[in-house]
């Protein structure tokens, strides 16, 4: 059904040989230019359209442009044979000018697919990571300092992307300006640390640790998705058990899997350049992959209170945009717990500060109470970890010029900071409760029987069973940073502590840095030692071990509680985990009867040998609890005033 005009357009795209008037050319600007040194280019392998390789329908058309769109076959469509790829194109009214653009349209896909970046498209890509380098480079060197300038406008930014990098086919999906991305209200720039001795290495990511915005990302998270990923919005918004109008979602009714197989399109994110839109979709796609693999886990648990065998193959539409976002962010593809929390809320008045009564969850898993206050109160309580980080540097600082009264005065600023921290999550993680409705979704395979041979992750080639973590095999970077400052980790030499576990190594680049960073530095200046040297030193010490005491035990009674007894009873693995936690956060709480009992309480002040006395007394109550606990076979009920602690 081609012509011999239309037969201009199905050649190949690389280059035709050159006649002799461009080689005559050539070899003159050769001659002027003697010292001109000529680019090796990548070898492209040419694109040839046979006709016998493609299928052409004309069809009718649909939409805007009255009957010669709608009552004519106007509309084509082409299908290459050898790929299975297919263009449709209705651009015009007119056939023969809609087959010139399919034809084109189709060389740039199988150009794409063949020759990858050395293809038209992939050299626009490249083009423009360039000009950002450069940009950033600009940047830098112009303010003095290492920090990206992005758009206020995620869309706007999104779509100047597609339009540069994409073909016209796709351009139709970034015309919609979504309302909610403009009234994001950002964190103040992340700004010098009190130390100068480490700086975030990724200064452009959301996730940066500053003496401003704490733990917590340097701007909101973005609550919605660009336009061009409306489906994976909706479907998200639709998971919940319980959902925000009261109606009940798909992970109620078992249909998420088939929904998200059926439905979802394997998005294409390669040209995705902007930090924040990145960060939502790490966020959007782990959560989507928990609830997806977990799906049968939390029905036979509704069903038998007892948890069965996950899915074990992750479909290529969640498991590779979630790979490739990972990798550009340089984390894992899985559900980490800053992401669930930190990076998982919005504000109700943008115009007000974060509170208990200002925020609330974007994305959810079962919708009730628990899961709101969970989120939420993790939030409210990182809003002060602003204050924390600076006393952590101010006491690596102090110990490293020997000031010790400055030592003390950070020291007390760790315990007040903490002091808030605790007093927040004591508020709003009052018991477990509801815990157990959305805790399924947080399993992963460590120390858990859902996935006993592993996960797949379907792409091609890809035939390894990786192991899913959740965000049960991870913490809060609160107690990670803790635990190194105050080198509590040469308290477990099983490698009981998360951070010895491997969990550090999930969380974002800058994250992972600071926590490196404070542990090197503790351990070379010896900040325990250093803090045992001094009687009101020792007091002070005695205080902040008790506020970490107090976050290290509410998180293993939420482990505790969380799962149901006669599921636990069966999983030796998660026995055997429980019993590591039981006996760290004992140990802790022997350090600090231990360091209190060789401190000399005379030379004191009345205050603080009184509060020292108070962490001290009910440090001995947890020690004792705990080990009943580790030596009965049975499990005993929890002190609630030890929780409120």
């Amino acid at each position: 059904m081609t012509t011999a005009d239309d037969n201009k357009d199905i050649q190949t795209i690389s280059p035709s040989a050159p006649d002799a008037s461009t080689n005559v050319n050539s070899k003159a600007n050769a001659k002027s230019k003697p010292n001109s040194k000529t680019k090796r280019k990548t070898p492209v392998e040419p694109v040839i359209l046979q006709e016998k390789d493609i299928d052409e329908k004309h069809i009718r058309g649909s939409g805007n442009g009255g009957q010669k769109i709608n009552k004519t076959s106007s509309c084509v469509q082409l299908m290459h044979r050898p790929t299975g790829t297919i263009v449709v194109c209705q651009d015009t009214r007119f056939l023969q000018q809609n087959r010139k653009i399919a034809y084109k349209r189709l060389k740039e896909k199988l150009d794409l697919q063949i020759n990858g970046t050395a293809s038209k498209i992939g050299k626009k890509v490249e083009k423009l990571r360039a000009r950002k380098h450069k940009q950033r480079q600009r940047a830098k060197k112009k303010y003095q300092q290492k920090e990206v300038a992005e758009s206020d406008d995620p869309e706007q930014t999104f779509a100047t992307a597609i339009k540069r990098t994409q073909p016209s086919t796709l351009r139709r999906f970034t015309k919609a300006h979504h309302p909610a991305a403009a009234v994001i209200n950002a964190h103040t720039p992340d700004s010098s640390l009190s130390s100068a001795a480490w700086t975030n290495p990724d200064p452009g990511s959301e996730f940066t640790v500053s003496s401003k915005s704490g733990f917590l990302p340097r701007r909101d998270p973005l609550p919605v998705l660009p336009s061009y990923f409306e489906k994976l919005d909706e479907i998200l918004h639709e998971m919940p058990i319980l959902k925000s109008d009261g109606t009940l979602g798909l992970l109620h009714t078992g249909q998420l899997g088939a929904r998200v197989e059926r439905e979802l399109p394997q998005y294409d994110v390669e040209f995705v350049f902007d930090k924040r839109i990145l960060a939502a979709l790490y966020r959007d796609y782990s959560m989507l992959a928990s609830a997806y693999l977990l799906e049968p886990c939390d029905i036979q648990f509704r069903l038998t209170r007892n948890y069965g065998l996950g899915r074990r193959m992750l479909p290529a539409n969640i498991a590779v945009p979630l790979q490739t976002v990972a990798r550009r962010l340089g984390q894992k593809p899985c559900l980490e717990h800053s992401t669930f929390t930190f990076y998982n809320y919005q504000r109700k008045d943008h115009d007000q500060p974060i509170s208990l009564s200002n925020i609330e969850p974007i994305r959810k898993f079962s919708g009730c109470d628990k899961e709101h206050n969970f989120v939420v109160g993790h939030v409210a309580a990182a809003r002060h970890t602003d204050a924390v980080i600076d006393a952590s540097l101010s006491i690596l600082e102090a110990v490293q010029s020997n000031q010790r009264v400055e030592f003390n005065a950070a020291l007390r600023q760790y315990s007040t900071a903490m002091g808030r921290v605790n007093e927040i999550l004591a508020q709003t993680l009052q018991g477990c409760g509801d815990y157990a409705s959305f805790r399924t979704f947080l399993n992963g395979s460590k120390a858990q029987s859902m996935f006993n041979r592993g996960v797949l992750f379907e792409r091609n080639g890809d035939t390894e069973a990786h192991k899913y973590l959740g965000v049960g095999q991870s913490s809060s970077p609160i107690a990670s940073l803790g635990t190194h400052l105050f080198q509590l980790s040469q308290l477990s030499p099983r490698g009981s502590l998360p951070c010895n576990d491997g969990v550090d190594l999930l969380r974002a680049p800058n994250v992972r840095s600071f926590l490196e960073h404070v542990d090197q530095q503790a351990r070379n200046l010896g900040v325990q030692s250093y803090a045992l040297r001094s009687s009101e030193s020792s007091a002070e010490y005695v205080l902040a071990l008790g506020q970490v005491l107090t976050y290290r035990y509410r998180q293993w009674a939420n482990l505790r509680d969380s799962v149901p007894v006669q599921s636990a009873r069966d999983n030796a693995a998660f026995h055997a985990y429980l019993d590591v936690q039981t006996s760290h956060v004992r140990d802790i709480a022997k350090l600090v009867s231990r360091t209190h009992a060789s401190m000399d309480g005379e030379s004191l002040g009345q205050s603080v040998r009184t509060r020292a006395e108070s962490v001290v007394h009910h440090a001995e109550m947890v020690h004792r609890s705990l080990g009943r606990i580790l030596n009965d076979a049975e499990p005993t009920p929890l002190p609630v005033s030890m929780i409120a602690y």
